[in-house]
């Protein structure tokens, strides 16, 4: 999957999420991954939780960059938040794997 097809997806899912969520509601859901995360790992960073929010689809790939972390870090932070029912791993294409924010 390209990176603008990434991008037209996530486009879609920032838009259905202002038009169904207030700022109340997603403030609401941030503290919720953030005390998830803080209560059962150690890896808790409010750029991992803003990166989150701001991407409600994202790959291995895109966290490494954005939180400039290993790959390694990077898929070990995205299975845990699927462990921990945050995100739900999405498969587009037998290589590409999305995982979305659940708050979504």
């Amino acid at each position: 999957m390209h990176d603008d097809t990434i991008a037209l997806i996530t486009f879609y899912s920032i838009k259905k999420m202002l038009e169904s969520l207030s700022n109340k509601d997603i403030k609401e859901a941030m503290n919720n991954y953030s005390e998830t995360l803080k209560d059962n790992t150690k890896i808790y960073s409010k750029d991992l939780i803003d990166t989150l929010f701001a991407y409600p689809y994202t790959k291995i790939e895109s966290l490494e960059k954005t939180l400039q972390i290993t790959r390694q870090t990077s898929s070990k932070y995205l299975k845990i938040c699927e462990e921990l029912k945050l995100l739900e791993c999405v498969n587009v294409q037998k290589k590409e794997i999305l995982y979305q924010c659940k708050a979504f």
